[in-house]
């Protein structure tokens, strides 16, 4: 819906997201560097789904890349057997929220409201393949739907924001979000 925030997604916790093509390849990083940023605004904090690329495999859901709330961080990470989740930051509800998330060789950096909040390693860092579908606000079978609004997602494929532009970008947007 548009708003003073510029347009958002909302999302209510139980059967809405938004589905990309795997034809995009918009999240197939490979090892290289790259940065996403949005704005979101919570309305609970239970594990929920932000933005996923996936592969259906042998009728089980394989996830490459996520985005997501997991108590109590929301935080990067690879869903692998283990259930890797590599960096993240707090979170609260009813409140907009910046996040931008960055990657450099096994570096995974998260800015809270243009603030460094977290850095992680991980030498799991490739996000390569292609025909996967990209998931805003979930839509996987057993993993949690996303529930609040979510503005001005950015995906940067080989572009790592470097922290003064993290700053500079927060400070561009902040007067909109009511910070």
């Amino acid at each position: 819906s548009q708003s003073r925030y510029g347009g958002r997604l909302s999302f209510n916790g139980t059967n809405t997201y938004c589905t990309i093509p795997s034809s995009s390849n918009l999240l197939t990083f490979g090892t290289g560097a790259f940065s996403v940023s949005f704005w979101i605004n919570l309305s609970v904090v239970t594990n929920q789904i932000i933005l996923t690329s996936y592969n259906a495999y042998n009728s089980n859901y394989v996830s490459y890349f996520a985005i997501a709330y997991y108590a109590p961080s929301l935080g990067l990470g690879i869903f692998d057997s283990s259930g890797n989740i590599i960096t993240g930051s707090t979170a609260t509800t009813s409140t907009w929220l910046n996040y931008c998330f960055t990657k450099t060789g096994t570096t995974f950096i998260t800015y809270k409201n243009g603030v460094q909040a977290h850095t992680g390693t991980s030498a799991a860092n490739n996000f390569s393949g292609s025909g996967r579908t990209i998931l805003i606000g979930g839509g996987l079978a057993d993993y949690p739907y996303m529930n609040g609004q979510l503005a001005n997602l950015q995906i940067n494929n080989g572009i790592v924001l470097t922290a003064d532009q993290v700053l500079q970008n927060f400070n561009a947007m902040r007067g909109r979000f009511g910070l």
